[in-house]
């Protein structure tokens, strides 16, 4: 519930800055390796979120969520930050443990990313 409140009140400020039928949000999780665990754990959650908000109405934009698996290196969020940037072009990131997204805050603050 947490979860699915937190991504709906993200989804609902980028919303309003990004006019598109479907809005793609980016998240660099340790989806892999021995933090597979929680990055597992909160993608499951995200996508309950996901289908939770894409159910909310048919004039409501519609939210996808881009996972990549940094298999738990900050080497590689950052990696897959910057792909979900430049190439995905999402126009905002979530992601998981701060070991993970502190590394990344330099590529969405110079990009502009939520």
């Amino acid at each position: 519930m947490k979860i699915t409140l937190a991504l709906g009140l993200f989804f609902l400020s980028i919303s309003q800055s990004v006019a598109q039928d479907v809005i793609q949000v980016g998240a660099t999780l340790p989806l892999t390796g021995p933090l597979a665990l929680y990055g597992t754990a909160f993608r499951n959650g995200a996508v309950l979120a996901e289908q939770e908000i894409n159910g909310s109405g048919p004039s409501a934009p519609q939210l996808k969520v881009v996972f990549n698996d940094n298999q738990g290196d900050p080497k590689l969020a950052v990696s897959d930050a910057r792909h979900l940037i430049e190439v995905e072009k999402v126009p905002a990131l979530i992601g998981a443990m701060d070991f993970l997204t502190v590394p990344v805050l330099p590529i969405t603050e110079s990009k502009k990313v939520s």
